[in-house]
């Protein structure tokens, strides 16, 4: 069992390096040159739409103790708002 649990622990750490690792390439990337105001306002563009679906997964999936929203808990216009942020943050650049 102790076994079992680092092993868990191991994939979920290697999991949390990775998606970090990605994040930072992916901003390095975006930002054109440094204090270009253009790729700073992407960078945040796209991280506040990737950051607003990450609230809605958790809303969604998440236990909680109050019940929330109907219109929140499926996909709809709080979704598209939030891909929308994405796409566009990521064709500003």
């Amino acid at each position: 069992m102790v076994a079992a649990i680092g092993i868990s622990a191991l994939v979920q750490i290697f999991t949390d390096a990775v998606q970090v690792t990605i994040g930072i390439l992916a901003i390095y990337f975006m930002s054109e040159r440094p204090g270009s105001s253009i790729g700073a306002a992407s960078i945040i563009t796209a991280w506040f739409g990737w950051l607003g679906l990450g609230g809605l997964g958790l809303l969604r999936f998440a236990p909680s103790t109050r019940e929330s929203p109907q219109w929140l808990m499926r996909f709809g216009v709080p979704d598209f708002v939030c891909i929308a942020l994405i796409i566009v943050g990521l064709t500003i650049v």
